[in-house]
This record gives C-alpha cells, structure tokens and sequence, in this order.
C-alpha cells in the first residue's frame, strides 16, 4: 500500500538514531574509563555491557521526549500566534452524514457496572449533544464470570436502553466460554457483527472519550484508505488517592512530550495500546488472528499482550498505524495505590515478555521489533539496574577491601591510585540533569502558557507540585526496581499470573496489605544498608537515595493510598491535572451519573437474585439474552434439577457461585424457576404475555 510523502521522517529517525547510540556510547567509554582507571578485568565486562544497554535505554527515551518537546513548542507557539481557535493541521475529513455507523466495543470483565454504564451512558449524551449520536453503536462484550455483576450488568443494559428512548444502537452480547480473554472477546464480535461496521472503536471499562475525539478520529480513519488503526493516547482521570493524583498530574504536565515525540518518529509506525483507539475492521479482521505460543504459560499459550502483536501484524500486511498525539479527549483511570500499579504491571510484565517469542518472526517490520524490544526492556531493565547495581557494589566492595600495592616488580618509585572520582561524580550528574531533563523542559513548557499556568494552580504550586513529584518518583522507583525484578523472575521461574479484575476506585490500602507487599523491600533495604556501612562505608551517601525508597516503602504505600490525603493536595493547589480543573463535559456528566455499586451491598444482592426469578420482565429478558446467541454450556439437566429445587426451597444463598453460573446460565431452568413461583392464575399469565 502507498505511503503517504514524509520525505523528512528518514531524516529525523537517522538523528535520533544518531543521537541515541553517541550520547550511550560517550557514557559507556566514560564509565570504561572509571571502572578500569587501574587496569580492566574480564570480571568488567558484565558490569560494562549491562550499563550499555541500560544507556541505550535511557537516551532513547530521552531523545524522543527532547523531540515531544521541540513538536509541543512549536504547536504551542502556533496557537499563540493564531489565536486560542487555532487547531493543528488535520486530514482533510470525509466523515458525512452519509458515512457508514462506526462500533463503540467495551469488552468487560466482573467490572463495577454502575461506572461502566455511567461512562458509557455519558458518552452517548456527548455524542447526541455533537450531534452524531446516529452515527455510532455501542457494545457491552460481557466475559462476567460473577453471577451478581452479570446480573446487575443486564440490568442496567436495560436501563440505558430505556433512557435511550427506543434507539436501536446500544447491545449487550455476555459469552458463556470467555475463550481467548480480551482478544477473544474482540474475536467473537468481529464473527459476529463485525462486516456490519467498517470501523470499530475499542475500550476498556475505564475509558472515556470526548464526542470530539470519537468523531474525529472516525474522520481521519475513512479520509486515510492506508491507515488501518489510529490510537488515541490516554491519559489518566479521576484520580482521588495520592497516588493517583500523582500520576494524572505526572501525565498532564509531561505526558505530551514522549507521546508527541514518539509520533513523530513513528508516523504511520505506530502501535496499538488496547484501547481507546479506531480500528479497520476488515483490515483487523484479515491479518489479526491471534498465534498460540508453542509451550505452556507464562512465556507459551495464549499472548497476554495481544495489542503490540495486533500492531505487529497489521505493519507486516503493510497498513498503517497512528499515534494521535494531538486528540486530547481520551481518558482512562489509574489504578488507586502502588499495589494496584503493581498488579497491573505483574500482567503486564508477562504478556511483554512473552513477546520475546516473537521477535525474531519473519516479516515483521522493524518498528514492531522496536515496540516488542521496549516492551521487554520496560520491566527487563528493572532486573538489568538490579544486577548493575550489585556487581558494582561487590567492585566497590573488592576496591576497599583490598590492600593497596605502592610497588611492583622492580620498580623503585610508588605507582599511585588512579582517582576517578571526579569523572564518576559528572557522569552521575550529567545522567541525572539528562533524565530530569523533560521534566524541566515540561514545566516551562506549562510556565509558558500563563492561561494553563494559571489552571495548574499558578507559577509557584505547579513548582512545588513538579518538585514533590520528582522526590516521590525517586522514592518510588528502587521499590518498582524490586517490584518488577521480582516479576521478570517469577515468569522466567514459570509463574503465571491470573486473570483477575482490576480494583480502579480509590481506596486506602489496608496495613497488612501494605507489610506483605513491602516487607522483602524494607528488608532488603536495611540489609544492604548495613553491608554496606560494615564494609564499605564511603559508599553509604552513593546508595543512600536506592536504600532510603527501600526502608520507607511501608509508610510511603500507606501515605500514597490515602484518599483524605489526595482531597488535601488538592485543596492546596498541588498535583493539579488539567482535565481535573477543566473537565470536558463528558466527565462532568460521568460524575453525576455514577452511584454506589448495584452489587456493592448485601441487601442490593439479594435483592437481584429475587427479581431475576420473580420479576417477569427481568426474568423474560434474561432467558431472551441467553437465548439470543445460541451459546449453551453442556447441561446435567438431573444436576440442574437438583439445584432449581434447592433454589426454590432455600433461595441462591445455598448455591456456590459456579453453581449459581450453572442455573442462571439455562433458559430452561431459569423459565422453570420463573413458573414456579409466579401463580399459574390468568393474573399471572396476563402479566407474563404484557411483559413478552
């Protein structure tokens, strides 16, 4: 397929390239220089070549975000000197209103439906409010294995449809085998109604997205017949704990240069995130049916992280794949605490490292090799500083401990120690000013536009915000080190991680919580720090900012969960995101929609399980969606009796939960149940032909 002209995109890659390898290389000869300034030893050489790659790693990184700077700038300065009207340039948009429906999907998996059908019914309002609410479809995919969140999913379906005032465009599909996971979820939509969509926009069940960015991305897709998927980057809202706050603001205020850089790197090389990005239907459908990995889990079987392969696959057929960096209406939730983040990360860690497997495929195009390589590195370089980090104590501890030689052979003159203590003070500096870089480039960046400035809680808080930020990062990243080395291991070891929801609500975790979790850092950080005051103790201040998040981690996972903390922060102006102090309509109208949980008390859930058998209406349009895809587990229908009778003796209180699936999950048992204890009088009857 035809690319479209960037004559200047080889250019800039071959800078970057440039840029990366002689900036990592200038710290290797550096740090070559420190290490063998007595002579090199081959026990160096590990040492050598993993500060290497963690330097390719690093300039990478800060290369693109020096790129994101130079792009935001530039749209920054432009917008000022046409006025605040001014957007970016777009593709020129053939979205009309003769343009086929696009499909909104959010597969969901026992999440809390009052939020899912909150954001959902919130987008639909921003969408009709702009005026296209005809042009789009949305889909509820259901892989719900908790009897009472399916049930209370059904129910407000039901509901939504019924605000919706008798548009046919809102459907929900619940599988009864949730094979293939997410992707699979994705798969069995594509079967199923995929040719009636040319284009399909995935979400998860935290996503939100504006009108203006869901039709405009609609747009861009049909106006480019070679792009085949356009991701939208989100960016984290309704954050409530510290921790979260903390990191809606980090992706605020300096989120937008690696996101800007990277796009503009990439072109039509991007990747894909899994949600909150337009899709070619027939494009996904043709070249992204997923492999299974040779072997068993963790690294074999189903591919945990399906979108970079999704990604992959679609490059290799020759389609197109765009970051848009410049649609600022797409949102997802953080998770609430540091455990949170972590278990999220322990997913993800697997299914990045799976994508070692696939690597070497053939015909893949060079940047998806890039993606999966800095997929793996993501948490691969965590395990890469760990191992770092300790042969260069044990160098500095060998150094020490042994005994200095003034003469050799011969020799009748004393042959001093080499001091590099100065060369290894500016590499540490110069590595330091490199990484905080973006983060200042950023803040003047926001210091820059006096309207955002202001938003963000004026010159002087939105400082002390990026500050505070910046010393909780270096708190924080030692035990995300621990973290994530412990995650690289546990798979390598053949662990495999479950599939389990997402807690996305802010919390306070609880204390035990927190002691299990931390409890090997703290320790690992006393530990070290007492080695190394016994036997090296000019090495103490070096180690202390590695050891000090270590000790600290218990207290600071506790402060970080804490919601009143959170409301504080904000109450004082610090850590404000720009979507918390100008929220888009569509999260204003989430937030008036949302309530409490249907599921979340005793009495809400009793109350379910007694109006899907009682209520004819509840009880129809359940065996109605059950009946509706011809899906049906294999049924023991002398078991199934069983269980109606002690349901109608006892109530679904008697039942196990995998019991409770089994009966819900029959259109038979459950009409069974329904005639049962509705009275066979014409009252009854007549009731029951109103309600079909």
């Amino acid at each position: 397929m035809p690319r479209r002209d960037a004559t200047h995109l080889p250019i800039l890659r071959g800078l970057i390239a440039t840029l990366t390898l002689g900036s990592a290389a200038v710290a290797v000869v550096v740090f070559m220089r420190i290490i063998g300034a007595e002579g090199l030893l081959w026990a160096h050489v590990p040492m050598i070549v993993l500060f290497g790659v963690l330097m390719l790693w690093l300039c990478q990184s800060i290369w693109l975000a020096l790129t994101g700077f130079f792009v935001v700038a530039w749209r920054d300065f432009r917008r000022w000197w046409k006025g605040p009207a001014w957007k970016p340039e777009r593709p020129e948009p053939a979205f009309s209103p003769d343009s086929a429906k696009t499909a909104i999907v959010m597969p969901v998996y026992n999440e809390d439906p009052g939020r899912v059908f909150a954001g959902l019914e919130a987008m639909l309002d921003d969408l009709d409010a702009a005026g296209a609410g005809d042009r789009f479809d949305l889909f509820i995919l259901s892989d719900t294995r908790n009897p009472l969140v399916w049930l209370a999913e059904e129910e407000a379906w039901a509901k939504l449809r019924s605000r919706d005032r008798g548009r046919d465009r809102i459907f929900y599909r619940r599988r009864v085998r949730n094979e293939g996971r997410k992707s699979g979820n994705i798969a069995d939509f594509l079967e199923r109604w995929g040719l009636n969509y040319p284009f399909f926009i995935v979400l998860d069940a935290d996503s939100i997205m504006t009108a203006e960015t869901l039709i405009e991305m609609a747009r861009r897709i049909e106006a480019q017949p070679t792009v085949a998927l356009i991701q939208a980057p989100p960016r984290p809202v309704r954050a409530e704990t510290l921790f979260a706050r903390i990191q809606a603001f980090s992706a605020s205020v300096y989120g937008s240069l690696p996101a800007a850089g990277l796009a503009a790197v990439a072109d039509g090389n991007g990747n894909f995130w899994g949600h909150n990005a337009i899709i070619r239907t027939e494009a996904f459908i043709d070249h992204c049916r997923l492999p299974h990995l040779p072997g068993k889990a963790p690294l074999g079987g189903e591919i945990l992280s399906h979108d970079f392969v999704e990604a992959a696959l679609l490059r290799r057929a020759g389609w197109e794949i765009q970051l848009a960096d410049d649609l600022e209406g797409s949102y997802e939730e953080s998770p609430p605490t540091i455990i949170d983040f972590a278990r999220r990360d322990r997913r993800w860690c697997q299914g990045n490292l799976q994508h070692g497997r696939i690597l070497a495929a053939d015909d893949l195009h060079v940047s998806s090799r890039l993606y999966f390589a800095s997929g793996i590195m993501a948490y691969s370089s965590s395990l890469v500083w760990l191992v770092f980090l300790l042969l260069g104590g044990v160098e500095i501890a060998r150094r020490e401990l042994s005994e200095t030689v003034y003469f050799t052979g011969e020799v009748p003159t004393p042959q001093w120690p080499i001091s590099m203590t100065e060369a290894a003070v500016t590499l540490l500096v110069v590595t330091m000013a490199a990484l905080l870089m973006p983060k200042v480039l950023a803040l003047g960046l926001a210091l820059a536009d006096r309207e955002r400035c202001r938003r963000l809680g004026g010159a002087v808080r939105l400082t002390l915000s990026v500050l505070l930020e910046t010393l909780y990062s270096a708190l924080l990243a030692p035990v995300m080190m621990m973290f994530h080395s412990g995650f690289v291991l546990s798979v390598l070891a053949g662990a495999s991680v479950g599939w389990g929801a997402q807690r996305r609500s802010g919390a306070a975790t609880d204390l035990a919580e927190v002691v299990r979790a931390h409890l090997p850092h703290t320790i690992a950080g006393l530990l070290a720090g007492a080695a190394i005051l016994t036997w090296v103790p000019g090495m103490f201040w070096w180690a202390f900012p590695v050891l000090l998040g270590l000790v600290v981690s218990i207290p600071l996972s506790l402060v970080s969960s804490s919601v009143s903390l959170g409301h504080f922060t904000r109450r004082l102006g610090l850590f404000l995101a720009d979507e918390e102090v100008s929220p888009p309509p569509v999260l204003v109208r989430l937030a008036e929609l949302e309530g409490p949980s249907p599921v979340g008390e005793p009495a809400q859930r009793e109350a379910l399980l007694h109006r899907v058998i009682h209520d004819p209406r509840f009880n129809l349009r359940h065996i109605r969606l059950l009946r509706a895809y011809g899906e049906f587990p294999e049924a023991d229908r002398a078991r199934l009796t069983e269980l109606r009778d002690r349901v109608e003796k006892e109530g679904f209180s008697a039942l196990s939960t995998d019991e409770m699936l089994a009966v819900l999950q029959d259109p038979e048992t459950m009409e069974e149940l329904h005639l049962a204890t509705w009275p066979r009088s014409a009252a009854g009857t007549a009731a029951r032909t109103s309600a079909a």
